[in-house]
């Protein structure tokens, strides 16, 4: 975590050179005061951009991944057009698009996404932070989820936390060969939350197996990997209980995160596949977008000095 220490204290540095060190807190001095949000990002007008609520409690942070995101995809979020054009270099593997409309949508869950996974009863549903949404004449053809990591790690599993906290011992989740065979009996958040993750893992195609796992491993959701699994499974269920025909899942992570990098990632693929996940690195998002708007040569400006995006690394390669 040196990273977000670091990063924090750089922030600070970078509001006060901006001329912003008046909108801070005095005991939070890397958090925004009450009122002044829109001073997190490039462009104040991106604060429509995100449905209020949804907004994070701490958006006002400097050191905010969604206030991060926002910065970073607020231009194609903005402007489909661009959008389309900035698609096709971020995501070879799936253009170029030829007549299609690709719309950017923030903090995304579709319609009936919490239906699919279990959700619409009980807490906080699965949101991406950015969609790519591709139609061709009108119909939703694929989707690419994106997560974005500023300094912060994965998300872990609430209900693992909750084992934790009750000293249930043996704890079901260390072992994920049984949890996996019978998901009702041995996790919490389908027991008690009614998920649907292990469902939709297991019908998809192919099918979610621990395989890969040596004997008696612990449920390897508990910890780093549940975000990657969520959104991974709202994946799996956009493709299969929507008209989309394909959706991809990308981490676009800081470049210099040691708690949200490609060690997890690694890990992620070794359960899942190589495909499983795709990494697009933030650097080559600021070069793709103003590559096809020169006019956004200020914003990549911006990008690259705040958040310490200078080094890139083949760029749209």
């Amino acid at each position: 975590m040196l990273f977000a220490q670091q990063f924090k204290e750089r922030q600070i540095e970078w509001a006060r050179l901006a001329g912003k060190g008046q909108f801070l807190e005095e005991k939070r001095g890397w958090v925004l005061k009450n009122g002044f949000e829109a001073e997190n990002l490039f462009d104040p007008r991106w604060m429509r951009l995100i449905d209020p609520r949804k907004r994070h409690r701490w958006f006002r942070a400097l050191n905010s991944s969604q206030a991060f995101a926002v910065n970073l995809f607020g231009p194609v979020a903005s402007d489909a057009k661009l959008a389309a054009s900035a698609f096709s270099r971020l995501f070879p593997k799936r253009g170029p698009l030829e007549n299609a409309e690709v719309k950017v949508c923030l903090e995304y869950t579709p319609d009936d996404g919490p239906l699919w996974l279990g959700e619409e009863n009980n807490g906080q549903p699965t949101q991406v932070d950015v969609a790519f949404l591709v139609r061709l004449s009108g119909k939703l053809t694929g989707v690419t989820l994106v997560e974005v990591k500023l300094s912060e790690p994965f998300g872990m599993c609430r209900g693992f936390k909750h084992q934790q906290k009750s000293g249930v011992a043996p704890s079901p989740c260390n072992d994920a060969r049984s949890v996996l065979a019978d998901p009702q009996a041995n996790c919490w958040m389908v027991s008690n939350k009614s998920r649907r993750y292990w469902q939709v893992l297991k019908s998809a195609k192919p099918p979610l197996t621990f395989d890969g796992l040596p004997p008696g491993a612990a449920c390897p959701f508990s910890r780093g990997l549940y975000q990657l699994m969520r959104n991974t499974a709202l994946a799996k269920a956009l493709v299969n209980r929507s008209a989309a025909d394909w959706c991809d899942f990308a981490v676009c992570s800081h470049p210099s995160n040691d708690s949200g990098g490609e060690k997890e990632l690694a890990k992620f693929r070794s359960i899942f596949g190589e495909s499983a996940v795709l990494s697009v690195d933030p650097r080559i998002v600021v070069s793709a977008i103003v590559e096809c708007d020169k006019r956004l040569s200020s914003w990549a400006e911006y990008m690259r000095k705040r958040y310490g995006l200078r080094d890139i690394p083949n760029p749209l390669q």
